[in-house]
């Protein structure tokens, strides 16, 4: 329960009772105090009426509450309040001199300001009444503690001003406020608690419900209390509520069955002193039917304040388990989604060392572990963290970590095992730092490949000058077509490095990769000489594409005159061009878009590519022919434009078993780009290709 409410504002510990503190509290105090002044005229206003103290007294209970939700810094000024409206109530509706009237209002500050503070050095907070220990010490330390030396100190007041006996009037102002303050305090601190913090909304139904309850309650009360009778046998009709507040207690709660206990109880009172219900014949005099009415009242609000608090107890602790299992729940259920996408093999033992949980990749980590016996689970079941290095596979290797798993009070409960693949990881680094080292070759080559080309055209402009100025039958005309040649050789190996940096200027257009490959059968064949047989296999109908066709000539030409230079012998020179699609898988595997794609196969049968110069063909100045046979560019020319086309590369080889590239470029299906100028013909493909979900978008 906090210390708050809207009687006043939350005040620091230690807050001076100056201007400021006034100032918050002033309008709140003079509500308060207004509000208990009614709590305590109303009953002293119907004490005189029936001639004897009045036997419902609401006034201390008010005060109580109160004082709970006053700062402590501020009570004595709230107490200051309620004795000055006491005064006023005594003063209206008692006669008696001052020193009565003081010793009637000493009495009220003992009975509410006492309780209010014992009752907090006894549980250490203000009351909640959400647990029947709360509901317990409070009304022993307001029944035996504070509220008996209240009755005393009013019952010698009240008999000073000759009400009756100080007996009779101590033990009526004790059996009246204990009753009161048991039934209206747990009731008006649950209404407060359900104000400040989070409820659910009450449902219709919830409400019909609780509004059934009143109605039943109201019709069992003029049953039991409504009647008058002569008889000396009385039927005990007070009984007819109590199944009513037990099953308002399990159904209804805490809040609803408080304030039908309060009901219960006033209308109890009530009909006693208006001569009515089974406590009137009991005895002639008022005193001990309203004894007797406020004995019932107590032992039927108590019984079932008690009954509710310990019922929502219950509600709340079995809540309580039921979070904390779907807790669980949720945290099981996100563990085994964790294990089942792992990547990294993992497993878990208990602290028995018996496996309870495993990923799918986790089969061989599970059998090594158990292979080598249980030293390394025991290590990491003895507090130990560490990895070792395992070989879970024959050709794999693995860093396996092992770590004890402890509970909130650091007791360990199990061990963990999780397993990274070392090959696959170094497979993963050398090809992101080959990635790295290519992207930083293409920048230099392209740079360089520029400036390089800058140079020859000048040569060759001065070339060709030179030339004419040269008579047609002087031997140095010779010498200059030579150097021309080179010239050009040079200017050739620019582009070869420009397409490589994916910098050279393209124009790319849709063309439909089969036909274009067919039509160079007949170039190839004589490109290649007889010794080698050119077979075009088109499986493809339409296999329109996105590409330069110069720069596709470039990548069939260079495949085909590599594959003529593996196969000094002769042989068969295959290409094949046919549809597939790229899934999420090879995606990521070849550095591409998913989608439709257009292969193109490039096989031959000549003595192959080494295992360990494979990863390195497509890389620029590699190259496995003899010294000044080739430049290294011609591959990694190829990967460029492929690339730089959207698509991808690869290659299969093995020694004396011939080497098969396959390219995939991505399937485009668009109008003929010449409905656009040559410079906006890639915008217009893009958007027009994006139209069709099974064709790849062009840019």
């Amino acid at each position: 329960m906090t210390s708050s409410m809207p009687l006043s504002a939350p005040t620091r510990r230690g807050e001076s009772l100056g201007a400021l503190a006034f100032a918050r509290f002033g309008p709140s105090a003079i509500v308060a105090a207004i509000l208990y002044f009614l709590a305590v005229a109303a009953p002293l206003a119907a004490s005189f009426r029936f001639g004897s103290n009045f036997g419902v007294w609401p006034a201390t209970a008010v005060g109580i509450f109160t004082l709970f939700l006053t700062p402590r810094a501020l009570r004595p000024v709230m107490v200051a309040a309620l004795a000055v409206m006491n005064w006023c109530a005594l003063e209206l509706f008692v006669a008696g001199s001052l020193p009565v009237q003081l010793l009637l209002i000493s009495a009220r500050i003992v009975g509410e300001w006492g309780t209010t503070e014992l009752t907090e050095r006894v549980l250490r907070r203000p009351p909640d009444f959400e647990q029947p220990g709360d509901l317990a010490r409070f009304g022993l330390v307001a029944s035996v503690g504070t509220i008996p030396l209240a009755a005393l100190l009013g019952g010698i007041g009240y008999s000073a001003i000759g009400r009756g006996t100080v007996p009779m009037e101590g033990f009526q102002w004790w059996v009246s406020e204990i009753t009161w303050v048991l039934l209206l305090v747990p009731a008006l601190m649950h209404l407060r608690r359900q104000q400040v913090s989070t409820m659910e909304s009450t449902t219709r139904q919830q409400v019909l419900e609780r509004l059934l309850f009143f109605e039943a309650l109201a019709l069992s009360l003029l049953v039991a209390f409504s009647y008058t009778s002569n008889s000396a046998f009385q039927p005990p009709l007070g009984v007819v509520v109590s199944p009513l507040l037990i099953w308002s207690a399990f159904r209804l709660g805490v809040g609803t069955t408080l304030w039908g206990t309060i009901a219960v109880a006033g209308a109890c009172v009530l009909a006693t002193l208006n001569g009515r219900g089974p406590f009137v014949v009991l005895s002639d005099e008022t005193f001990y039917q309203i004894a007797w009415a406020q004995g019932y009242a107590f032992i039927v609000g108590i019984s079932h304040i008690l009954l509710a608090v310990a019922v929502g107890q219950r509600r709340a602790d079995a809540e309580e388990r039921a979070r904390i299992l779907e807790a669980m729940r949720t945290s099981s259920a996100r563990l085994e989604a964790h294990f089942a996408g792992a990547r990294d093999a993992v497993a878990v033992v208990d602290a028995t060392g018996m496996l309870v949980a495993a990923s799918p990749t986790a089969s061989q980590l599970v059998a090594q572990l158990q292979h080598a016996g249980t030293h390394s689970w025991q290590r990491a079941l003895n507090g130990e963290s560490f990895t070792e290095t395992m070989r879970l596979e024959p050709d794999q290797e693995y860093a396996v970590t092992l770590l004890p798993l402890r509970d909130a009070s650091d007791v360990i409960i199990g061990a963990s095992a999780s397993a990274v693949n070392l090959t696959d990881l170094r497979s993963e680094i050398a090809a992101e730092e080959r990635s790295q080292r290519l992207a930083t070759v293409g920048r230099l080559a392209g740079g360089i490949a520029h400036d390089f080309n800058n140079i020859m055209m000048v040569i060759l402009g001065n070339l060709t000058l030179l030339k004419e100025s040269i008579p047609p039958n002087d031997r140095k005309r010779a010498d200059v077509d030579e150097a021309s040649a080179a010239a050009q050789r040079a200017v050739g190996l620019t582009r070869q490095l420009l397409a490589y940096a994916r910098r050279q200027t393209i124009e790319p257009q849709q063309l439909d990769l089969g036909t274009h490959v067919r039509q160079m059968a007949t170039m190839l064949e004589r490109l290649l000489g007889a010794d080698i047989a050119v077979t075009v296999d088109v499986k493809a109908n339409d296999s329109p594409v996105w590409i330069d066709p110069s720069q596709l000539d470039q990548v069939v030409v260079n495949l085909s005159v590599n594959a003529r230079d593996a196969m000094p012998d002769g042989g068969t020179l295959r290409l094949q061009v046919a549809k597939d699609t790229v899934d999420d898988a090879q995606a990521a595997e070849l550095g591409m878009a998913t989608g439709d794609v257009i292969t193109l196969v490039v096989q031959d049968e000549g003595h192959g590519i080494a295992p360990e110069a494979l990863p390195h063909v497509f890389e620029p100045f590699f190259s496995t022919k003899p010294i000044g046979k080739g430049t290294g560019l011609g591959l990694a020319t190829v990967d460029g434009i492929v690339r730089q086309a959207g698509g991808a590369i690869s290659v299969v080889s093995s020694l004396e078993r011939g080497a098969t590239f396959t390219i995939r470029l991505p399937r485009v299906c668009i109008p003929s780009p010449d409905i656009a100028p040559p410079d906006a013909a890639s915008a217009d493909a893009a958007s027009q290709a994006s139209d069709s979900p099974s064709c790849a978008s062009v840019a």
